[in-house]
């Protein structure tokens, strides 16, 4: 015998087994047919103990009592709120994996287990609300699930401040839920008027785990996206503080962080916040274009492209030598965001008289970009007449 959580097939060769082809004879002499002895064929794994992988230690699924059909999810109901730890476990897990099935989502939903994982949700217990978490995930990716989730107040309350659990993989399984609501235009019009944005932004401000990071950034730049309100709640909650993840190591975490303050950036209010943040964030934006990462290049020059429309921004940018770096991603046509981008952010500092003279001083590198396709070929095209305008 071998013991371990994971040893339900030996993986090693047993002393006593069949020979590795012998279920192929025995199939083929059923068959009629010949196998040839030369042919490699995977040896049987032995079975090494009967006990399954139990995914929490209170939790046994083997021995669940279980219902079938019509049945089962009504059953699996009555079971989520009982008093016996057990058997609420059991049920979480069963209802985790039957609502895999689209049929049974739509079911669960019908049947109005989401209400039933209100109370689940707050459990002392880190393994009932992460699996809660994760049921909620997946109704979350149903059109009537998202509906009924982002519906019920008492769960979006509590998903928010499940987003600060002490627990990593709850907090985890919070952040996926959060993005699957956001995925949906009326999840996030719900969220926004819940104050999501304060919650994950403040979150943001002290997560340490960097793919929840990654995951609430994400989430972020959905709920930005959706109008102006949201754009402008963010900015007076401090939004551009999350600007210090401009510098972060991971260039994943630079390209969402780059992304959220060109959200922020299209608002009038932002582009004024932006040019006057104590941080130096157009400093920051201008070195970024030098990053090794294609993405957060691209990520970059698009917050400077919405960022640059404003006098000062522009005037600013000229000192500290923004414009040379535009010029260079301009020149990477096999990335055709970036160079799209840095286009429209030359075209920005080309409007100031400074910004046009040093750009006719380098009118032979704007003639020289290549485009990537025929919508850089209109921006270079309006990049040269905003250059050669006569003031």
């Amino acid at each position: 015998m071998m013991d371990g959580r994971h040893q339900f097939l030996r993986r090693g060769k047993p002393a006593y087994t069949l020979h590795p082809n012998a279920l192929d004879r025995i199939i083929a002499t059923g068959l009629g047919q010949t196998i040839r002895k030369e042919i490699a064929v995977t040896p049987i794994l032995s079975l090494v103990n009967s006990e399954a992988h139990i995914c929490c230690s209170d939790v046994n699924v083997t021995t669940a009592s279980v219902a079938f059909g019509r049945w089962a999810l009504p059953k699996l109901k009555k079971e989520l709120l009982s008093s016996d730890p057990l058997i609420s476990k059991n049920a979480i897990n069963s209802v985790l994996d039957m609502v895999h099935d689209p049929e049974k989502a739509v079911e669960a939903v019908r049947l109005k287990i989401i209400p039933r994982l209100v109370r689940l949700m707050v459990s002392e217990d880190a393994f009932v609300r992460q699996r809660v978490l994760m049921i909620l995930e997946v109704l979350a990716m149903q059109p009537n699930g998202k509906l009924a989730i982002v519906n019920h107040r008492t769960i979006m309350s509590n998903l928010s401040d499940l987003l600060c659990d002490s627990d990593v993989n709850v907090r985890s399984s919070a952040a996926k839920t959060t993005l699957a609501l956001a995925s949906w235009y009326l999840g996030v019009d719900e969220m926004i008027k819940k104050q999501f944005i304060t919650s994950i932004v403040d979150r943001i401000n002290t997560e340490q785990d960097n793919n929840i990071l990654l995951i609430l950034l994400e989430t972020l730049e959905l709920l930005l996206d959706q109008d102006m309100t949201a754009k402008r709640t963010a900015l007076d909650k401090d939004g551009l503080e999350l600007a210090v993840l401009l510098d972060h190591p991971l260039a994943e975490v630079r390209a969402k962080a780059a992304c959220v303050v060109a959200q922020m950036a299209r608002d009038p209010a932002g582009k004024r916040a932006i040019y006057q943040h104590r941080s130096g964030v157009l400093a920051t934006l201008t070195n970024l274009l030098d990053d090794q990462d294609v993405e957060v290049k691209t990520q970059a020059a698009a917050a400077l492209m919405f960022a640059l429309c404003t006098t000062e921004a522009k005037l600013h940018c000229l000192d500290l030598a923004t414009l040379p770096r535009l010029l260079d991603c301009a020149q990477m046509f096999r990335a055709a965001g970036l160079q799209m981008n840095a286009m429209k952010a030359l075209t920005s500092l080309a409007e100031s008289p400074e910004g046009q003279v040093i750009l006719q001083r380098h009118i032979h590198r704007v003639q020289d970009i290549r485009p990537a396709d025929d919508i850089a070929r209109r921006h270079k095209a309006t990049l040269l007449s905003v250059i050669n305008r006569v003031i």
